[in-house]
């Protein structure tokens, strides 16, 4: 077996932050906390809001909610912050665009085989009266002019 393959296939946890909300058990869990997707701000989904006296008490989490506050307030961090947004905007509209034409592409394609059906069933009409008129005594002739339709049209169908 290949050993990087092999390092790829680890146990994970999975853990759903917003079901935390009132029953933080543990330390990780009290970290997961800060990022409860339920707090943003309605005005701007990237930020959250936090109660910063809920976690007064632990220096470590006052350490690491200064660290993100300070990261939100720096114009770099929120330059690219922006970036990744027009970003991930452009890959959403580009996917829409993709899923819509293959929709489209699917609709003219269900309407190709339609119309390709209606000629193929036009055929068999038209060979069954061809062959109806043909053995009920009509030259080829008689029946291009019934029909409408070229003699050498007929005398194909006559032929198969």
């Amino acid at each position: 077996p290949d050993p990087f393959v092999e390092s790829l296939q680890h146990d994970s946890i999975i853990v759903q932050i917003p079901r935390l909300r009132g029953r933080v058990n543990n330390r990780l869990e009290k970290i997961l906390s800060v990022f409860d997707q339920s707090q943003i701000y309605p005005d701007d989904q990237r930020m959250l809001e936090l109660d910063e006296n809920k976690y007064g008490d632990d220096a470590e989490m006052t350490h690491i909610l200064h660290r993100l506050q300070s990261a939100a307030a720096n114009p770099d961090i929120r330059n690219r912050m922006n970036a990744e947004d027009e970003f991930f905007q452009a890959l959403e509209d580009r996917d829409t665009t993709i899923m819509t034409q293959k929709k489209e592409l699917e609709k003219q394609k269900a309407a190709i085989e339609e119309k390709d059906a209606a000629i193929e069933e036009q055929k068999a009409s038209l060979r069954a009266a061809v062959l109806a008129l043909s053995k009920s005594g009509m030259t080829a002739e008689m029946i291009a002019k019934t029909l409408n339709i070229g003699e050498e049209k007929i005398q194909e169908i006559l032929s198969n």
